[in-house]
């Protein structure tokens, strides 16, 4: 930083009436999740030196605290032997800003956890030597939503490099708690590779960084190229790209596509594709079915060869077609089980109306009904809108996660929990089977959903 600012210290500080509501701590939400914040170090650019500050709020009304874990490079971050989280308090309605160490611990990651209802950002700031502060930029905060899944690939554009000008770093992130191995292949704006793909080994829960990438691989000025990534663990690949000439920094991130699942107006959802990884893939592509009178409930079933799976990944479409009487009651929306017995159930997920205004999520494998785990919590959903329902049951990795999203790809509701069991096992004779609304007259609290709209229906297994 500039001479006149005085060094950068671990500091916290406080907006709005912290030293109020210091009286009036409530508890602390029960979920929590964790995001992940790259740490680049840069020394000086232009004179200008930067640093990475985080902004964690508390927009609930009780008090909580974050968990702060620095992972170094290229070290792996599930040996956690001697290292304790730092809390950071976050006063409830409060914006807390939390530095890391004097010029930043080092290049690695920086791991948050924070419960529901607290937000982080991160930005990377200095001061110029001549005019003062400079804003910087942000940095990307990697969340379960924006990570890319295992197999998946991702395309990082904006590169630039410019003799004595711009330079282009790259970083990436292995979010899988085991090792992984990324292919990186890079492009011009031509479409010509540069130099051969790379494959990069990357320790359980690391990051690497490569300064001036472009230079790395021989290039003096080459201003569009892009990066494309594909790793076998979930990942999150990123660039920052630097004017020495001006002391601009700019974070690229992962690019969209044309998978998104947003449409123009007048459009219904679009059908999801099958993902490359997937070694089974079952679709129901448009609208398959709407509950009625003679119809109210649909079983589709899907036959799986015999074996052992790492994971299934469901995903389906819902438009919301009115309240049946009663409506507090329970409207399913999917539910998923080996070969239609209860007993055996990947996962389940039904909506309540007014009067109750919830959503419930359970799951367990050889469990009986009642000790499956439980999750119901405040949801208002609305006659003729659109819900997208995406759950990955990953018994390989000792993961579960349940989103529902609106059509802008807003995360309305998450569970984040274990499966009790370590594989997907399919025996001879059995199936993966799928129920879509309730039977009428076999349980007065749990009613068909007539009118509403099941559609885009993909499930996935994986090796």
């Amino acid at each position: 930083m500039s001479k006149s600012i005085a060094p950068l210290r671990r500091r916290l500080l406080l907006f709005g009436l912290a030293a109020v509501l210091a009286c009036v701590a409530g508890t602390v939400p029960s979920h929590a999740g964790t995001v992940y914040v790259p740490l680049t170090v840069q020394t000086s650019v232009d004179g200008i030196e930067l640093e990475t500050q985080v902004w964690l709020t508390n927009s609930t009304g009780q008090f909580a605290k974050a968990e702060v874990v620095f992972i170094p490079m290229g070290t792996d971050g599930t040996k956690r032997n001697g290292v304790a989280p730092e809390e950071v308090s976050v006063w409830a309605g409060t914006t807390v800003r939390y530095d890391p160490l004097e010029n930043g611990p080092g290049i690695g990651l920086l791991e948050i956890t924070v419960p529901d209802g607290v937000f982080a950002t991160a930005r990377l700031v200095g001061d110029h030597p001549l005019f003062g502060h400079a804003l910087g930029t942000e940095v990307p905060v990697v969340t379960s939503a924006n990570m890319i899944p295992d197999g998946g690939t991702a395309q990082v554009q904006g590169w630039e490099r410019e003799a004595n000008g711009v330079i282009t770093d790259f970083g990436l992130v292995n979010l899988s708690h085991e090792a992984s191995s990324c292919q990186v292949s890079v492009f011009n704006g031509g479409g010509a590779q540069v130099k051969s793909s790379v494959l990069l080994p990357i320790q359980p829960l690391s990051m690497v960084h490569f300064t001036d990438a472009l230079g790395v691989l021989g290039e003096t000025d080459n201003p569009n190229a892009r990066a494309q990534v594909t790793c076998d663990g979930a990942f999150y690949p990123f660039s920052l790209l630097s004017d020495f000439r001006t002391g601009e920094t700019l974070f690229l991130t992962p690019s969209g596509s044309g998978q998104s699942g947003l449409t123009p107006p007048g459009q219904g959802p679009k059908a999801p594709q099958c993902s490359s990884g997937a070694a089974h893939c079952f679709r129901r592509d448009g609208v398959f079915f709407i509950p009625t009178r003679g119809e109210d409930y649909r079983r589709e079933t899907f036959n799986v060869p015999p074996g052992s799976y790492s994971s299934l990944h469901l995903r389906l479409d819902v438009t919301h077609g009115g309240w049946t009487a009663p409506t507090n009651g329970l409207n399913l929306m999917w539910w998923l089980a080996n070969t239609g017995r209860h007993f055996n159930l990947y996962g389940f997920s039904g909506i309540k109306g007014p009067g109750s205004n919830s959503i419930l999520f359970r799951h367990g494998m050889a469990t009986p009904a009642g000790d499956k785990p439980k999750f119901s919590s405040p949801f208002a959903a609305v006659p003729g809108r659109t819900y997208t329902f995406d759950y990955v049951y990953s018994p390989a990795d000792r993961t579960l996660e349940y989103k529902v999203l609106d059509q802008a790809g807003n995360v309305l509701y998450q569970v984040i929990d274990r499966p009790n069991v370590q594989k997907v096992h399919i025996e001879i004779g059995e199936t993966i089977t799928a129920d879509f609304s309730h039977r009428l007259g076999v349980n007065a609290a749990e009613p068909p959903s007539y009118g509403w709209k099941y559609q885009n229906l993909v499930i996935e297994v994986f090796p």
